[in-house]
Formats: C-alpha cells, sequence, structure tokens
C-alpha cells in the first residue's frame, strides 16, 4: 500500500509541474501571457527590456573618434566605387583586372564604417524618451484587439514605440500586419 502511494505521489510530482509551469522562454511571451501579468509583473518586464535594449544600442556605438572621420568613410566609398568600375571597365576588355589594394588604415577605418552601420541599424531598436507606463498602456490597448494576441511582446514593444513616436496609422496597420503573418 505504501509503495503505491508512493508511485502515485512520484507521478504527481513528475508530471504536474511542466503542466503548471510558466513560459520561461522571453521569445515565447505574447499578448495571451501579456494579459494575465500583473501591472507590476508588467512593468518590471517592461523596465529590463529598456535597460537591455539601451545598453546593447550604447554599447555598440562607433568611436566618437570614427565619426570624426565621416569624410574619409567617403573617401573610402569612393575608392570602392571606382574599383567597382575599372573591373566592369576590365571584364569588357577581357583584361584581368589588378586586385585592389588597401592599406591598414583602410582597412580599420573600413571596419569602424561597418560598425557605424551597424549601429545606425540598431538604433532603429532603442527606446528613448518612452516611459515604461506609455509602453504598458500602449501593450494594453494593442493586445486588446484578439488579432494581436499571437503578436510576440518584443515584437509589440516596437510596434507601440512606433507608434508612440507618431507613425502614420499606415505604418503601424503595415507593421501589425506583418507581425500577425497576414
Amino acid at each position: 500500500m505504501i509503495i503505491r502511494w508512493g508511485i502515485v505521489l512520484l507521478c504527481v510530482f513528475c508530471l504536474c509541474p511542466p503542466a503548471l509551469a510558466e513560459r520561461t522562454l522571453v521569445t515565447e511571451f505574447d499578448g495571451t501571457e501579456w494579459q494575465s501579468w500583473t501591472e507590476a509583473k508588467k512593468f518590471h518586464f517592461l523596465t529590463g527590456f529598456l535597460m537591455a535594449t539601451t545598453h546593447i544600442v550604447s554599447r555598440n556605438e562607433p568611436s566618437s573618434a570614427a565619426c570624426a572621420r565621416a569624410g574619409a568613410f567617403d573617401e573610402l566609398r569612393r575608392r570602392l566605387s571606382v574599383q567597382g568600375n575599372k573591373a566592369q571597365a576590365d571584364k569588357k576588355s577581357r583584361r584581368t583586372p589588378p586586385p585592389p589594394v588597401f592599406s591598414r588604415d583602410d582597412m580599420i577605418l573600413w571596419g569602424h564604417c561597418r560598425a557605424a552601420m551597424i549601429q545606425e541599424g540598431l538604433r532603429e531598436y532603442a527606446i528613448y524618451e518612452i516611459t515604461v507606463d506609455q509602453l504598458s498602456q500602449g501593450m494594453d490597448t494593442l493586445y486588446k484587439d484578439p488579432k494581436n494576441t499571437r503578436i510576440p511582446v518584443a515584437d509589440a514593444v516596437y510596434a507601440v514605440k512606433r507608434q508612440i513616436q507618431g507613425a502614420s496609422q499606415e505604418e503601424v496597420s503595415f507593421i501589425l500586419i506583418n507581425l500577425r503573418g497576414e
């Protein structure tokens, strides 16, 4: 009898927790979770989200010395463009074009240029001058529409951010259609 109860308890302890467990992967959070969270949990989630995005964007900014050499970036781009045009001209004449030659400084400059381009891409995801309360209210409004409940929270934050920043209704609709997979 004791062994039977032991087996029953073992099954309960092994099988029930996975069934009752919360989703723990941030990528799985969507409107269903958002609507079930308390205001405190929403606040903590968004605070962490804002801190993380700000950290990522600010830590990937190119050095100010590289930014000061923006004219040098343009010169390097011009040289690359000229190399490409020469290669096209040489293809027409069936000659083998000489390989492009770049100095060590050119390559370092190119690395800074690439970092600057990456930073510009990251800046789109930065969330500045928007409060946690504004985001939370926007998320609540977004997820009131049943069509939006399957949009992941991280993606919904981007849509709400764009709306708060004054994006047109057409742009916001386009973002939501894409996030819903319609």
